[in-house]
């Protein structure tokens, strides 16, 4: 999908449940791509085509989540960050770089809902 046409969004994950999860929120507008390695993930960034990365706080290799969301700011600094957890962290040191910070539990009709409303809260200044 162009993102032109739509919402496009990268999620990187090693764990298929997560990522079957995520890919839920494909429907006519919105496109979902999966990553499982950081490295990948930083050259589809520099495409410049998706709006949204989510990413999983424990993925294997050399980055974090957290370090890896730190790294894709750098590469697009207009792409909105999401770090999933295993728990509400919200509130330690350095999460407050990331647009939304969400458990990994969270349903994907919320997780969209909630990337919506930031995005549309951003639009309007809000954020």
């Amino acid at each position: 999908m162009d993102a032109s046409t739509g919402l496009q969004l990268l999620i990187v994950t090693n764990d298929p449940a997560l990522a079957a999860r995520v890919r839920e929120l494909e429907m006519p507008g919105v496109a979902v791509d999966t990553q499982t390695q950081t490295s990948e993930a930083l050259m589809l960034l520099e495409s410049g085509r998706y709006a949204v990365i989510l990413a999983d706080q424990v993925l294997p290799g050399a980055l974090c989540g957290h370090d890896f969301l730190l790294a894709a700011q750098q590469v697009d600094s207009e792409v909105m960050t999401v770090l999933l957890t295993d728990r509400d962290r919200a509130t330690e040191p350095g999460f407050g770089r990331f647009d939304l910070v969400v458990p990994r539990s969270t349903s994907a009709q919320k997780l969209l809902a909630r990337i919506l409303i930031r995005r549309e809260g951003a639009a309007l200044g809000v954020y």
